[in-house]
């Protein structure tokens, strides 16, 4: 038996929800594809819903790598995420243009004050990339309905396929 290194783990939604199986998928430093309820073969588009600069910067050459090779145009929805200021946003909204050019791919960034869980409600067809953060594992209960992070928000969704991306986080983040 050999004991080379996994890509990529696959994960349904119901996994996460079984805690002796948490710890493992906690300390994992590889991607995760979470199987949603939407066929993998209908994607269309790679779909990325910006919350912060950190962790969107680290995993964005990812994005466009997985969209070249799906041959997928790169949505990227940028919906006033919390802690941004115009020039950090402007900054990363600029970064991906540019890695849009080097992976010769086509992007479109929609910029907007909507409800961005509501936008990706709206979205068909799509592979959702965002970063995997320790927070999506912790438990959310009935009376967390009014959390704001659409990270946790779009994790916590079971219709799309998700590309879960390991980033390095600050310890403050994780506390």
């Amino acid at each position: 038996m050999s004991s080379g290194i996994v890509g990529v783990l696959m994960l349904s939604h119901e996994l996460f929800l079984i805690d002796k199986y948490l710890e493992e998928i906690k300390d994992s430093k590889i991607a995760i594809f979470k199987i949603g309820k939407n066929k993998i073969s209908s994607t269309k588009e790679t779909f990325v819903l910006l919350n912060d600069i950190k962790s969107y910067e680290q995993i964005s050459p990812i994005i466009f790598d997985i969209s070249s090779q799906l041959k997928t145009k790169t949505k990227i929805f940028d919906m006033d995420p919390l802690g941004f200021d115009e020039e950090d946003k402007k900054n990363l909204l600029d970064h991906f243009e540019n890695l849009a050019k080097i992976f010769n791919q086509k992007i479109e960034i929609q910029s907007k004050d909507a409800n961005p869980i509501k936008e990706l409600k709206e979205q068909k067809n799509i592979l959702q990339i965002m970063p995997f953060k320790k927070d999506m594992l912790k438990r959310r209960y009935f009376f967390d309905f009014f959390y704001t992070n659409s990270d946790l928000i779009s994790f916590d969704m079971a219709r799309f396929n998700q590309l879960l991306i390991p980033i390095i986080e600050d310890e403050e983040e994780t506390n």
